[in-house]
């Protein structure tokens, strides 16, 4: 089951995670057994909103889609906030763009 963290102060005293809202972990939650649940049958989260391109409950979203809690609640103990950023922006340009999937990159020139 997916939780839902009560605490707003997720992220006090740590740099914001830079995150570039491309979508591409919205629209590969088939990926993880973790984020399966969120499917809505296409591989991408059904809170994705299709006209916006953003989470439709963004300040309620589940504890897996805040980093700043993920990193607080499990990883702490193993990495750095810096190395936990790098970690997970290789991971992000690591996910397939989907067709379908409102991802929101540059431009080709």
């Amino acid at each position: 089951m997916l939780n839902v963290s009560e605490s707003r102060n997720d992220s006090q005293n740590l740099k914001p995670f830079p995150c570039n809202a491309c979508g591409k972990c919205c629209a590969n939650v088939h990926l993880s057994e973790i984020t399966q649940p969120l499917d809505r049958g296409d591989g991408i989260c059904r809170h994705l909103d299709n006209d916006t391109k953003r989470c439709q409950i963004y300040d309620q979203r589940p504890d897996i889609c805040r980093v700043e809690l993920q990193y607080r609640t499990h990883y702490s103990h193993q990495f750095s906030w810096d190395e936990f950023i790098t970690i997970n922006l290789t991971i992000c340009e690591s996910l397939p763009d989907r067709k379908g999937a409102f991802v929101n990159e540059p431009e080709s020139k």
